[in-house]
């Protein structure tokens, strides 16, 4: 008989609440959701890139903001081993200013003091060659391995075409070179040097990857290259 009594309450008393409710009330809703948490963590950064021995920077880092990743994870990034720790660097843009390339590889552990975090991702990295307008490089995704290397998704090379994946190494010379799935290697001052590659050329179109959230155009000739037309080719 007692169960019989909690079940009548339990199913009548809700909805003789609701019929005695007067015209024109609002029910309170089931559940209240809170607003999700602002994502951005810092945003609108620029720092000197300086490198041991040199008197001033040799280029600027400009950060478009350092977030939370709020997008939702398909099951292949869930289950990633190297599944990092949810905060992403986004429009980083690196522009030299004199060809020196030492300080590159500390870039993410700057970015990490700078979000307070231990890991992040980079989203839309562009490395511009000194002088240069458009850069060399454009990288939709950057993730780094505890070994300094970089491994970079949805990349475009100036003058060439353009790759799903690479990995930026270096060298046990201390060179910065980008390598292929196939095997083949670039250094990285090469691309951001050579004026008389007769791939600049190429229309913009011709170097963009269509399956690519990427959308900026590569460098062509540098103003350096601009000012060396008069000479001979090597």
């Amino acid at each position: 008989m007692g169960y019989v009594f909690v079940w009548a309450v339990t199913v009548f008393l809700p909805a003789l609440g609701a019929i005695a409710a007067p015209a024109g009330a609002i029910a309170a809703p089931a559940a209240v959701q809170k607003p999700a948490p602002e994502a951005t963590i810092a945003k609108n950064l620029r720092f000197p890139l300086t490198s041991n021995g040199e008197p001033s920077p040799v280029g600027e880092v400009t950060v478009e903001r350092i977030a939370k990743d709020t997008r939702k994870k398909s099951f292949s990034e869930i289950m990633r081993l190297d599944w990092f720790s949810g905060i992403i660097a986004e429009g980083v843009s690196v522009r030299f200013e004199r060809l020196n390339l030492q300080p590159l590889p500390s870039i993410p552990a700057k970015l990490c003091t700078l979000a307070k975090v231990k890991r992040l991702e980079i989203h839309h990295l562009s490395i511009y060659a000194p002088g240069d307008s458009v850069p060399r490089l454009i990288a939709g995704e950057v993730q780094t391995r505890p070994d300094g290397t970089w491994s970079l998704k949805r990349v475009l090379l100036a003058g060439r075409p353009s790759m799903n994946n690479c990995t930026l190494n270096i060298t046990t010379e201390g060179e910065l070179r980008i390598a292929t799935p196939l095997g083949k290697s670039l250094a990285l001052r090469t691309l951001l040097t050579e004026i008389d590659n007769p791939a600049f050329g190429s229309s913009a179109a011709d170097l963009r990857n269509p399956q690519s959230d990427v959308a900026a155009d590569i460098a062509p000739k540098s103003p350096l290259a601009q000012g060396l037309q008069g000479k001979p080719n090597r």
